[in-house]
């Protein structure tokens, strides 16, 4: 049914074999092969080049990264929070899930459009060595689990604490898939790339013959790999019988608290961004904790099991909407630097939300990506003949979709993104008191990387 990859005089470094076979999640190093009903049935195009699994790249270029991140967490909260998506409700995002994906395209980038996706993530890294912080990125977040599950298993007793946490509460996991029409001539160097700096071969589907079918199969994918929480993540459409490259990332993290909450035993009052009052269930603890205060927010660092992971609250003291509409990158690197160590005592509300797909197409072109969805007439033509020299790519959009749920047990979020490409055409004595009783925003962050891993904000805890 699916016809081999395009191989010519470097046939000799691939392998065209049964997903069964191979591993191409990103964090497969750790966590070994794990296949999917949705791929089963596929090829898969994958250099013979094993995964580097120690890319060590240099202390400035994981700082040039962590600049980048940060850039791109104000980037897209400035930019969603002013749409139908984001606009005095939920929302949730990852900015380190868009620019794994981006960064899959970008090692085919040439020219211009190179230049053009760099500088909109505000990469400086070199393109060779971008791929090669991202792997380096990729892998300390996926060990967080292990790390956390060391912290489980001394626990676990059932004599001793049966609410300990069990090491399967324990998961981070980061994966990326490519599709790619099964006709397509796809570079070596690229394939290379994919196999040696993220782990992945690229499954040949049918988009010609069965696009819908190929979008529910990834959309499949997508569920399996954040363990149904990212659903439909590719609506109605968006692949079509054109379209030649699907490339997703999928990350899923649950972690329980480094120290226990608890919940608090009657609801409590969450002010709404008009006033409006509600009654909602609210979580607690008084704790060693990294806090921030001046006559503008309140902020909290709260630690999730294993210590590397943590999640970042901060609650203006006027209206969140007002905050979000003047906050700059330097705002946000000073609140997370100039945290100190004290007794808190904190309440913030459980939530349960996801954030429905979006596209970032427009956000992405308005940074100065334009190039790579321009057509061939449009006044510069995407360059990516580092994936294929037989077609003219183009980015056809950039979908994500996102979600985060807060209680007295820990943080469980998920995001996927998915870049589809078509032919061009100290302590106090009394503790600090910290009530996030009204909307705030919030980031998980992997601390040891600068890694903003998921954020949003919070406006009506009890909306889905």
């Amino acid at each position: 049914m699916f016809t081999r990859v395009h191989i010519d005089s470097w046939s000799r470094k691939l392998t065209s074999v049964r997903y069964a076979t191979i591993c191409t999640g990103l964090a497969a190093a750790i966590a070994g092969c794990a296949g999917s009903a949705a791929q089963a049935s596929h090829h898969v195009a994958k250099s013979a080049l094993a995964r580097d699994t120690a890319p060590n790249p240099s202390a400035a270029e994981l700082q040039s990264y962590a600049t980048s991140n940060l850039a791109l967490t104000h980037a897209m909260l400035t930019h969603l929070r002013t749409t139908p998506a984001g606009r005095t409700t939920n929302l949730a995002y990852s900015p380190l899930s868009v620019a794994l994906a981006l960064s899959m395209p970008y090692a085919g980038a040439r020219g211009e459009t190179a230049t053009e996706m760099a500088t909109a993530m505000q990469w400086s890294v070199p393109q060779p060595r971008i791929a090669k912080v991202f792997n380096h990125i990729a892998l300390a977040i996926a060990e967080r689990a292990s790390q956390a599950q060391r912290f489980t298993a001394p626990i676990r007793d059932p004599g001793q604490d049966e609410s300990a946490p069990a090491p399967n509460d324990a998961r981070v996991r980061l994966v990326n898939a490519l599709w790619a029409s099964n006709n397509l001539v796809i570079e070596s160097g690229f394939l290379d790339t994919m196999a040696v700096d993220y782990g992945a071969g690229v499954t040949l589907a049918n988009f010609a013959g069965d696009p819908d079918g190929e979008r529910r199969a990834i959309n499949r994918w997508v569920e399996s790999e954040t363990r149904d929480k990212i659903a439909n993540l590719l609506p109605d459409g968006s692949i079509q019988r054109d379209t030649r490259l699907v490339l997703v990332n999928a990350m899923h993290l649950k972690l329980p608290w480094a120290q226990p909450m608890r919940r608090v035993p009657s609801p409590l009052e969450f002010t709404l961004a008009g006033g409006a009052k509600k009654q909602v269930p609210f979580v607690t603890q008084t704790a060693s904790l990294g806090y921030f205060e001046d006559a503008f927010v309140q902020a909290v660092r709260v630690p999730l099991l294993g210590g590397s992971i943590s999640a970042l609250v901060i609650v203006p003291k006027r209206d969140l909407e007002s905050f979000e509409s003047g906050v700059t990158v330097q705002n946000l690197k000073f609140i997370r630097s100039a945290m100190q160590p004290a007794r808190v005592s904190l309440t913030i509300p459980a939530f349960n939300f996801t954030t429905r797909s979006m596209s970032l197409k427009e956000m992405l072109k308005s940074l100065g990506m334009a190039r790579a969805f321009a057509e061939a007439s449009g006044g510069g033509t995407a360059d990516f003949s580092g994936i294929s020299k037989t077609e003219n790519l183009k980015f056809d959009d950039v979908v994500h979709k996102a979600m985060v749920a807060l209680d007295e047990q820990g943080i469980e979020a998920a995001a996927a993104t998915a870049v589809t490409m078509m032919p061009t055409s100290a302590f106090v004595e009394d503790p600090k008191t910290l009530t996030a009783d009204k909307p705030f925003l919030f980031m998980i962050e992997d601390e040891p990387t600068q890694s903003v891993l998921f954020a949003g904000h919070v406006y009506d805890p009890t909306a889905p």
